[in-house]
């Protein structure tokens, strides 16, 4: 059990999944978020609203305190490319996910058997490292590296 920075606490099913996906979800269907929403969350949808909309995940015409009352104008929000990645709906956008797909496909096609687990290997330190420091500062280190 943690504090979000909001002051909500998470449990093992996080708020994320419970709600707020739910409705993140239900908005890039262009379906009513609260139709989605489990009966003992419904009356936070104005709150996760508000929490997606902070982090620019939805965008549109919405007052604050039309969120938190519940009314939602679902025909006016719309999920922003972030919140399509948050999804698995929208491509990645970073110079580590290109050199990825790079490396992928270099692999798949690859006749060398040595060479092919050599580049496996190499992606996969790829994917360690950016774990351990960090997507964006190994991202950044290679588009200086290679100029982009």
């Amino acid at each position: 059990m943690w504090e979000t920075r909001h002051g909500e606490v998470m449990m093992e099913e996080s708020i994320w999944e419970r709600r707020d996906r739910q409705v993140l979800l239900a908005i890039s269907m262009g379906s009513d978020p609260s139709e989605l929403l489990p009966a003992d969350l419904k009356a936070d949808l104005g709150v996760s609203l508000q929490l997606l909309a902070e982090d620019d995940l939805i965008r549109g015409p919405m007052a604050t305190s039309v969120m938190v009352r519940g009314a939602v104008p679902t025909g006016q929000l719309r999920v922003t490319a972030k919140g399509l990645r948050l999804l698995g709906e929208w491509p990645a956008d970073t110079s580590v996910d290109h050199l990825l797909a790079a490396l992928d496909q270099k692999i798949s096609g690859e006749a060398d058997k040595p060479r092919r687990q050599a580049l496996v290997r190499f992606r996969q330190a790829m994917v360690d490292v950016a774990t351990t420091l960090g997507a964006k500062t190994l991202a950044e280190l290679v588009s200086r590296n290679a100029g982009v």
